[in-house]
């Protein structure tokens, strides 16, 4: 094998090494993302909303005090990645009173709202998410009143994006050295053409 080629599949390998997510993937409400590390916000103050665990599910609960407004349980993202989660949606209200979805730096997602034709919607939703990022669920409620909205969440999975390491980009760049040196050595074995 010419030390070209085998320069070749060593990049190969190193550009593999370059690849490695800087965090494993985190599955279900653990770890970094237990729910204690979670923050519940009520806009305004008095709107009522919670959150109930029950591990795997967690659930976002709107408010029914007769107070508009949104129910946030948000959290920080720790790296750039992919969040994915399937959810549920149910409300006692009446048509359009209130709504859910995820929600990332403050932008609300709309996912769901109620509607007394189909009184429970689920689905699957993924999203990219930047380091620093808040983001995590909520649950409007216009009327404050007849009924809570329920969000529920299950199968959460945040994979990070790989990124490369200090020590991948000096073995990527001895591995490149190595290949452009082999090929020198490769030429300047090779008899010349005359013209």
């Amino acid at each position: 094998m010419t030390s070209w080629r085998l320069a070749g599949y060593s990049g190969l390998v190193a550009l593999g090494l370059l690849a490695a997510p800087a965090l494993a993937s985190a599955q279900g409400f653990t770890g970094y993302f237990a729910p204690g590390n979670w923050t519940l916000t009520n806009s305004p103050g008095g709107v009522g909303g919670s959150f109930v665990f029950n591990d795997p599910d967690l659930t976002v609960i709107g408010g029914n005090v007769s107070v508009a407004g949104f129910t946030f349980f948000t959290i920080t993202a720790p790296d750039d990645g992919e969040v994915s989660f399937n959810w549920g949606y149910t409300s006692t209200d009446s048509d359009d009173w209130d709504q859910a979805g995820y929600v990332i730096n403050g932008t609300p997602f709309f996912l769901a709202q109620n509607d007394s034709q189909v009184p429970f919607h689920d689905g699957l939703e993924i999203f990219n998410v930047n380091a620093g990022d808040e983001f995590g669920f909520y649950v409007e409620t216009v009327d404050g009143a007849f009924g809570a909205g329920n969000f529920g969440v299950n199968n959460f999975t945040f994979t990070a994006a790989p990124i490369p390491e200090p020590t991948s980009l000096a073995l990527l760049g001895f591995v490149a050295a190595g290949g452009a040196a082999g090929w020198l050595r490769r030429k300047n074995k090779l008899p010349r053409r005359r013209s």
